[in-house]
């Protein structure tokens, strides 16, 4: 558990009192007192402002923390003999919102995140933040490699980076790696949208206490917390700061006569811009209409203010505008094609979802129950009309406000995703981020209903109400808990030592699609992924290219051109192909090995010959075969090599007697895919005495226990490769030459997190001959005949470093 400590706690409580040094600040700005809970949200937003403007160039990128860390500690200068007041009960909503979002991480005891699996953005926000904190948004200084690539397709096409300023701030701070800071840092903006929509409940709901329970529930709207388990980090930022805009967003007349009174909206206002880009212009001005309706109904009077308002939205969101006509630019070439419209929804999200409330683990498919889900949305929206009525007569009209804000700009972003006639410049994606960050407000005003009930001294009635709709959203969140997918913290953390003991030994190649080692953890190694974001040709021996997020065998490249690379970050394996001769084993871990050839001198590889071919990675080649790769090494005067790798075991354990309950995949015939908990046995022969290491295939979401004879080996959980074709180790075990009796068993807990997510398939267990590193035999080209007979893995003409 200690391993949780800093990210969960030291973190928060350090951006935390950043941001509340510049909440202090901009209250000053301001002229006026903030409520309490909107300090921290309008400092976060300030934190986001100002790191967008040292981050636009690499000459300033290296001033955020300090700009940063003096704006803070000048809040709490002038906030010196400021009544500070308590507000216990917007600090319960957000403390107890931020534990609902961390549950899913902190109780696997592991600091890890979610979304593993689904979506691979958080290894782009990774990367994002690595150049902005480092470069800025100028690329020149970028060596080829997948993280100059992802730069160059994002960043320097003006993607909006204002989200991961924090978590660039913070990971400095703190010393921490930013990806064990990514699931903290989306806790912290979901609090942080819970204060402010505490702040928002001002004048509707009497009771703090009852304005907190409202708060939390509405915090954890499920559309919104199901896209926090895929990593959906700026729709809660977005979300955050919507909040805040629509809580300092001025609707009277006496707020819009002091233009100082509106630095607060601006900072929300370029904040969220800086989340979203000028697409969160939408929101924006819908939240401002009332107050352009009171400067066209009040001539004369409050114009001067309200156009020095919009100047300072405008100074405070320059870095966002410059790059905006980019950004469009880029959206409207490519973010809509007819094959990335949907991106990685299986079809358009229902416009009910909005409502907060959706019975199923999967937010993309239809719920588990659609009747009770059908009846949970239509009492939340009936509950939402009593209380659109009940704040507009309380004066509380920044709830309806916001709700109807953020449903009409995810209507109008649904009729912009298929228009009858023209070109779409929206897409089902794009939609499915707005549902996602309006849940919130229209669960708070469907349960700001129910409040009016228990106000009106109509207690069962409201308490009926407002359980049914928090029943609805928590229902909803406990079947996306158990359905969330956790990453493999042990192997991520391989890579991140990696990527520092061997900065500079570039470059690299990661043949095992990996987007957190090529595109955050391996940067410095100018490292690529075979199968995705190429600047070097990586091609297999047919001449084509990998297939995105597809892994292939060192022996199906193309030789000399895999030579280019002075790196490989391999997975451990116990069927892969040894490295070309040159190459050295340098770094041995359980789930990755690292090999390196000479940066210069070495021996070069004239001629490559594979061997082996699917799971065998050894084959015995003919005598002419041997003769004739020789006859080349004679000529050139050079040695012949080649890499003695045993055979291993392969076991399908789609060949198992497994549970009724469990399939075979068609397309994966060696496999079994466990739908319950169970367990596969099969019967594998053993050729020879000796130890082996134990390795199990596909993705082991649900820990897979391995046992053979009864003993267990080992346990794969959760650390399987993102291309479930790959194998994971197990464990070691010694074995007897004869008959032995294999055992999988797949299941666990049903009450940690992801112990109903879909499954994937397991298999084949591999039993490979234990030892180091496949030895390389040297042979004179006279003496070849030595190698005729032997199983081996390849042959190649070297020619010695001279």
């Amino acid at each position: 558990m200690t391993t949780l400590l800093v990210p969960w706690l030291l973190f928060p409580v350090v951006l935390g009192l950043v941001a509340l040094g510049c909440g202090f600040l901009v209250e000053w700005a301001s002229g006026a007192r903030l409520p309490g809970a909107l300090l921290l949200p309008s400092g976060l937003a300030l934190v986001v402002v100002l790191g967008l403007f040292t981050t636009a160039l690499s000459q300033t990128a290296f001033l955020t923390i300090p700009v940063v860390l003096g704006a803070a500690v000048g809040g709490y200068v002038l906030a010196i003999g400021r009544p500070l007041g308590r507000d216990p009960a917007a600090a319960v909503a957000a403390l107890a919102t931020y534990a609902v979002y961390a549950a899913p991480v902190v109780l696997t005891g592991r600091a890890t995140f979610t979304g593993y699996v689904k979506l691979d953005d958080t290894a782009s926000f990774l990367g994002f933040t690595d150049q902005i904190m480092s470069h800025g948004r100028n690329l020149s200084s970028l060596a080829p490699s997948t993280f100059q690539q992802l730069q160059r397709l994002n960043i320097g096409e003006g993607y909006p980076v204002g989200t991961f300023v924090p978590l660039g701030i913070g990971s400095r701070l703190v010393g921490t790696d930013g990806l064990w800071l990514f699931q903290p840092l989306m806790a912290f903006f979901a609090a942080t949208c819970a204060l402010a929509l505490f702040a928002l409940l001002r004048g509707a709901v009497a009771s703090a206490w009852l304005r907190a329970a409202i708060a939390f529930v509405a915090g954890q709207a499920a559309l919104l917390y199901a896209y926090s388990l895929w990593g959906g980090i700026k729709e809660i930022a977005a979300a955050a700061f919507i909040g805040l805009a629509a809580a300092v967003v001025p609707i009277r007349r006496d707020e819009l006569a002091r233009w100082r009174e509106l630095i607060p909206f601006a900072a929300a206002a370029a904040a969220t811009l800086g989340v979203l880009s000028v697409s969160g212009g939408l929101w924006i001005g819908l939240l401002a209409l009332p107050a352009l309706v009171l400067i066209l109904l009040s001539p004369g009077r409050l114009w001067r203010p309200a156009l020095i308002g919009v100047a300072v939205i405008a100074l405070l969101s320059i870095p966002s505008l410059v790059i905006a006509k980019q950004f469009l630019h880029y959206s409207n070439s490519n973010l809509f094609t007819p094959s990335e419209r949907l991106g990685n929804l299986i079809r358009g999200l229902r416009f009910q979802q909005i409502a907060g409330i959706w019975l199923t683990g999967d937010f993309r498919r239809d719920p588990t129950d659609y009747t009770v889900t059908a009846v949970l949305i239509g009492v939340a929206a009936a509950a939402a009309i009593g209380g659109t009525i009940w704040a507009a007569r309380r004066g509380a009209w920044r709830i309806p406000l916001v709700a109807g804000s953020c449903a009409l700009a995810a209507a109008i972003l649904l009729v912009e995703s298929s228009p009858p006639f023209g070109k779409a410049r929206s897409s089902p994606w794009l939609v499915g981020k707005a549902l996602a960050e309006g849940s919130p407000f229209v669960v708070l005003l469907a349960l700001t209903g129910a409040a009016a009930l228990l106000q009106s001294r109509r207690q069962i009635e409201g308490i009926v109400l407002g359980g049914a709709i928090a029943l609805g959203v928590l229902w909803s969140n406990v079947y996306g808990y158990s359905a969330v997918w956790i990453a493999p913290r042990a192997q991520l953390l391989e890579l991140q030592q990696i990527g520092k003991l061997y900065a500079g030994d570039g470059p690299a190649l990661m043949t095992e699609y990996q987007p957190y080692g090529v595109r955050h953890f391996l940067r410095n190694l100018q490292a690529e992924g075979a199968s995705e974001l190429r600047v070097r040709p990586v091609p297999l021996t047919d001449g084509s290219t990998l297939d995105p997020g597809s892994f292939a065998d060192l022996d199906r490249f193309k030789y000399p051109d895999i030579l280019l690379y002075r790196t490989y970050v391999l997975r451990t394996s116990g069927i892969e192909s040894r490295p070309a001769a040159p190459y050295k084993l340098v770094w041995q871990g359980r789930y990755y090995d690292v090999w390196q050839r000479p940066a210069a001198g070495g021996p070069q590889v004239l001629v490559h010959v594979p061997l082996g071919q699917d799971q065998q990675p050894s084959a015995t080649p003919s005598c002419s075969t041997v003769k004739g790769v020789a006859d080349v090494a004679a000529r050139d005067g050079a040695e012949l090599a080649a890499a003695v790798t045993p055979n291993p075991i392969v076991v399908p354990l789609s060949a198992a007697t497994f549970p009724p309950s469990w399939y075979r995949d068609v397309s994966q015939p060696e496999t079994v895919t466990p739908t319950t908990d169970g367990t596969a046995v099969i019967t594998v022969s053993v050729p020879a005495t000796g130890d082996y290491s134990v390795w199990l295939g596909g993705f082991a979401l649900r820990p897979a226990r391995v046992a053979v004879d009864g003993h267990v080996v080992g346990t794969v959980g959760a650390s399987g490769s993102l291309d479930p074709g790959i194998e994971s180790p197990a464990g070691d075990v010694h074995l007897a030459k004869g008959t032995h009796v294999l055992a999988v068993s797949s299941g666990g807990s049903r009450w940690r997190p992801g112990a109903t997510a879909p499954p994937y398939g397991l298999g084949p267990v591999v039993l490979a001959p234990s030892g180091g590193p496949s030895p390389v035999v040297y042979v004179k080209p006279a003496d070849a005949a030595k190698l005729c007979g032997r199983s081996l893995d390849w042959l190649e003409v070297v020619k010695p470093a001279s």
